[in-house]
């Protein structure tokens, strides 16, 4: 497998994982390794809605990095596929534990972790995967942390082609803020919605072209549409 046609990268269980770009499958390396030869995890037939793998992560039950850490496996349809178990590679040691349904992410860098937890940026809304594995789609609208703002979410959805930047989340712990990128259409001054993430509130920072973002230590950068970096 040619890295070129990779398209999304994670650890778990100390080996690396990587998506195939346009496909239902997922590559890993042996354990501890950095190179060499990747063994392909197809996934074809588990999701039901079809449509292709966007990115994988690891979650946990806890805070931190221990056994009860599972692999998880997003498709654009709003499908995840949660495996546990530490080889692939053998039926004893890796087992399927459930494929649940969210809304559609909003692109494949459309996540972030938070303690263990997995948060996917859907255009349901931006829901935990804790809840998601315990509520159905519906019911998970109403659970979601953007259900204070849901109008103007959804109004954004609508807006997004697809074409242009997706969507990304990062947490800021250092400032209790959790900062979302949100794609505007041409010709309109761009914003982020920032959340206290203490309180839940929700607020419109305008101005601010943020197109990726990096949390260094307890500093946050981006970069915006012109390839500037900014903190």
């Amino acid at each position: 497998m040619a890295t070129s046609a990779l398209s999304a990268l994670w650890e778990h269980k100390s080996r690396l994982w990587a998506i195939q770009g346009g496909t239902r499958s997922a590559w890993y390396l042996a354990v501890n390794s950095r190179s060499g030869a990747a063994t392909e995890f197809p996934l074809q037939g588990i999701f039901r809605h079809g449509g292709q793998l966007i990115f994988g992560a690891t979650w946990s039950l806890d805070s931190g990095d221990g056994l009860d850490d599972v692999n998880l496996f997003v498709t654009d349809q709003g499908e995840i596929a949660v495996y546990q178990g530490t080889d692939p590679g053998s039926a004893s040691t890796w087992a399927l534990v459930g494929v649940y349904k969210v809304g559609r992410p909003m692109g494949k860098n459309a996540f972030f972790q938070t303690g263990g937890d997995l948060i996917i940026l859907t255009d349901d809304g931006i829901v935990p995967v804790s809840l998601a594995i315990k509520q159905d789609r519906a019911a998970l609208q109403a659970s979601a942390i953007t259900f204070p703002i849901e109008q103007r979410w959804r109004q954004s959805v609508s807006l997004y082609n697809g074409t242009d930047r997706a969507y990304e989340g990062l947490l800021w712990p250092q400032q209790a803020m959790l900062l979302v990128t949100v794609p505007t259409p041409a010709g309109e001054d761009p914003y982020m919605l920032i959340a206290n993430s203490r309180t839940g509130a929700w607020a419109r920072y305008t101005g601010w072209d943020a197109r990726c973002m990096a949390l260094l230590g307890t500093r946050v950068f981006f970069g915006t549409s012109t390839g500037t970096v900014i903190e």
